[in-house]
């Protein structure tokens, strides 16, 4: 109960770890005193939720199911407060912020996806010279495709259930990731 009724310290036996940066960042707007009660209670609410989303984030084996998970869970949060009474009391600068989350843990998710089959896509290794040839190493460039579609394929098996629920945040997830591998392929 101490964590709702009372400004929080950074010496609170009753704090989880890991809340340190968080607890900074309140007291800051705390000690300011440009914020309502209620408004402040909010904010330290929506940083407990995160502590906790966090947290269960890091049960997922899957780096990127990880950041799939903050990314749905983020957006669901910076949403309804965006398209609520909420947006007041919570201020411009924590939608910013907290849209900027949303923004890295969508990136965050891309890269642990794609960055093993992206790398089967790299020019180093195919290439030969010798005496009598050089060019590209056809038994490395078809090595490369077998690992390429390997790698595809178990990208697609293990993701081909994971569900982005906002329509926007899984077009612009979907558009990013037919870019990513179209630039790669050429």
């Amino acid at each position: 109960m101490k964590l709702i009724v009372n400004k929080p310290s950074q010496t609170s036996k009753f704090l989880p770890e890991g809340l340190m940066d968080s607890i900074e960042e309140y007291t800051k707007v705390f000690d300011s005193g440009n914020r309502s009660l209620l408004s402040l209670h909010l904010i330290w609410v929506t940083v407990i939720l995160q502590h906790n989303l966090e947290g269960k984030s890091k049960l997922y084996k899957d780096v990127s199911l990880s950041h799939l998970f903050m990314m749905n869970n983020l957006h669901y949060i910076v949403q309804k407060v965006k398209n609520s009474d909420l947006r007041a009391l919570m201020g411009d600068d924590w939608l910013r912020k907290h849209s900027g989350k949303v923004r890295q843990h969508a990136t965050n998710y891309q890269r642990a996806t794609w960055i093993k089959v992206l790398s089967c896509l790299r020019d180093e290794g195919i290439h030969v010279s010798g005496s009598f040839s050089s060019g590209v190493s056809k038994s490395a460039l078809k090595e490369r495709f077998k690992s390429f579609n390997a790698a595809f394929e178990d990208v697609h098996r293990s993701q081909a259930a994971w569900i982005i629920p906002d329509p926007q945040l899984r077009e612009e997830t979907s558009h990013f990731n037919s870019r990513e591998i179209a630039t790669s392929v050429q």
